[in-house]
């Protein structure tokens, strides 16, 4: 990939921090002025809802994925996957006005809150899995 971007990219600007604590991970993310995450078409992995509850701004893939735990301009920014154009202007709208960035992260966070927290999905993987396991027995 990065033979790839020789020429088209400022590797001067780009940065690779490699492995990072869960800590670490937690504090860039919530000075963050924009976190990119995009998915297409496959299965949604933790890094976007680690993202909303650390309350980084988010800009997002436009695929079902990432429009079951965001809406458009309430917790998240949604871009074209393929439009490299769209995503940059995206982050740029997020890095020239903090305002919307604290307002798309915070609708974030207490969307992960509510809907993502432990004490919350623990008691619905317990239930699922226990109906499963009726279904296989019966």
């Amino acid at each position: 990939m990065l033979e790839e971007l020789k020429g088209r990219v400022d590797f001067s600007r780009l940065h690779f921090p490699g492995m990072l604590s869960q800590k670490t991970l937690r504090d860039a993310l919530r000075i963050s002025r924009a976190h990119v995450y995009l998915s297409y078409p496959f299965v949604l992995s933790y890094s976007p809802v680690e993202a909303m509850s650390c309350a980084a701004p988010l800009v997002l893939s436009d695929t079902a994925p990432c429009r079951e735990i965001a809406d458009h301009e309430v917790e998240a920014l949604f871009v074209d996957f393929h439009s490299s154009g769209k995503i940059a202007d995206a982050v740029i709208r997020l890095v020239r006005d903090p305002s919307l960035g604290e307002r798309l992260g915070l609708a974030a966070r207490e969307r992960a809150t509510r809907e993502y927290a432990l004490d919350i999905w623990l008691p619905r993987w317990k239930k699922m899995i226990e109906r499963l396991a009726y279904q296989k027995n019966n």
